[in-house]
């Protein structure tokens, strides 16, 4: 199935003031089927193309290495370069379950005076909105430093909402990052009228995906985002698009 973006957003991406472009992103179930893509009209040919030649295999290295090709040309006449982690495959999870692990370390951070004071705040961009309900933190606190949190990101669609999770590479293999997933996910269920929490990762965080699996999610699905980017230095004055 192939699925156009939203015309403004593909305009404003291609446009002067764009700075991250996502021309053809793939979609497929846990075991790599019911291939769905959601391309911007300028790629639609090579959308086409690669539902012709890749169905069965969307994840092959000949069906990366085709997107790799065809969309850097494409792109590049838009003065865009591909990210470095462009074409990743992306596993998804989700969990309706409020099984929460107790865990006397995780602690709940619900106001953005109360991550003020740890320096992590700035070094991974923290932050918490008042006013929003489900705009919480569970972390761990070693020797007054945040070493291991969980958080929402900023996708929400209908009951779903999104998660993500660090663990300083000092505290790791301890189970701090599946108690905080554990406990956000447990108060995003019961307290915010969620009816499902979501959480990607690269399908190589290997350390990511064990997160999730102990913390009760299970795999739903795969993607393959193609992302491109602009640095502020590329002039796109003379473009001709």
């Amino acid at each position: 199935m192939l699925n156009f973006e939203n015309p403004s957003l593909e305009n404003f991406s291609l446009s002067a003031y764009g700075m991250i472009a996502v021309p053809l992103n793939i979609h497929t179930d846990a075991d790599g089927q019911d291939l769905t893509i959601t391309s911007y009209k300028i790629a639609e040919k090579i959308s086409q193309e690669f539902i012709d030649k890749f169905s069965k295999e969307p994840y092959s290295a000949e069906a990366v290495e085709f997107l790799r090709h065809k969309l850097s040309q494409l792109m590049d006449s838009y003065f865009y370069k591909a990210s470095e982690d462009n074409l990743e495959i992306i596993l998804e999870f989700s969990s309706s379950k409020a099984d929460v692990k107790a865990s006397d370390e995780v602690a709940l951070f619900k106001t953005a005076d109360e991550i003020n004071s740890f320096e992590e705040k700035k070094t991974w961009s923290l932050e918490i909105n008042d006013d929003d309900e489900a705009d919480v933190i569970f972390g761990v606190v070693k020797d007054g430093h945040l070493v291991s949190y969980a958080t929402i990101n900023d996708f929400r669609e209908n009951n779903d909402i999104e998660i993500t999770t660090y663990t300083d590479e000092n505290y790791r293999n301890h189970g701090y990052g599946t108690s905080c997933v554990s406990a956000l996910t447990g108060y995003l269920l019961e307290n915010c009228g969620f009816e499902r929490v979501l959480y990607k990762c690269r399908e190589d965080n290997t350390a990511s995906v064990k997160t999730a699996l102990a913390a009760g999610y299970s795999l739903i699905g795969k993607s393959l985002p193609s992302v491109f980017f602009r640095s502020e230095a590329i002039d796109t004055a003379n473009s001709e698009h």
